[in-house]
């Protein structure tokens, strides 16, 4: 049975600001949910969740 959602080696980074380094907040993630699945999220403040959601929503592009 094919996921319901599959990430495959995901990166985004987001550009430099004012002179400042270029922040990678998602790197080569792998991520497979089968349908029906109960999935959750975790871990510290910016470490990339709400990214790699909006990434998988297609509200971001990675």
């Amino acid at each position: 049975m094919p996921a319901a959602l599959a990430l495959d080696g995901v990166t985004c980074t987001f550009a430099a600001r004012d002179g400042q380094a270029a922040y990678t907040a998602t790197r080569d993630v792998r991520l497979a949910v089968a349908p029906g699945e109960f999935v959750s999220v975790v871990g510290p403040t910016g470490c990339g969740k709400s990214t790699l959601l909006n990434m998988a929503a297609g509200l971001l592009a990675p």
